[in-house]
C-alpha cells in the first residue's frame, strides 16, 4: 500500500524587517515557511533570526495586515536598567515600543 501526504500551505504574507521585505506562507499546522522568488519554501535556517522574531511577534499580536497586505507588528518595549553594583540592576522603567519596519 502506498500513501501520499499532500500538504497545502497557508496564505502568502509579506513582512518588512529593517527595511527589507521577506515573503512567507503561514501554514496553520506547521507555522511559517519562507519563500524564494519562485514561491517555493526554502530552508528556514538560512533566514535571519530577526525575521523569525518579527514573524513570531506578528503572529502573537493577532496577525494584523495593512491595506496593502503587509504584516503589521510592534517591537516590545525595552527595559531601562540602572546598575546597582556587580551583577545587580534596578528596573527603572521601559522605553516605548515601536512599530516594526
Amino acid at each position: 500500500m502506498n500513501i501520499a501526504c499532500v500538504l497545502k500551505g497557508g496564505p502568502n504574507r509579506t513582512i518588512s524587517v529593517d527595511g527589507k521585505l521577506y515573503r512567507f506562507e503561514m501554514n496553520p499546522a506547521a507555522g511559517p515557511g519562507f519563500l524564494n522568488r519562485r514561491d517555493q519554501v526554502i530552508d528556514g535556517q538560512k533566514t535571519p533570526q530577526k525575521v523569525w522574531e518579527a514573524v513570531s511577534l506578528w503572529a502573537q499580536q493577532g496577525g494584523r495586515l495593512d491595506e496593502t497586505g503587509l504584516c503589521i507588528w510592534d517591537r516590545p518595549p525595552k527595559e531601562m536598567l540602572k546598575p546597582m553594583g556587580g551583577r545587580n540592576y534596578l528596573l527603572v522603567g521601559y522605553e516605548p515600543g515601536e512599530r516594526g519596519s
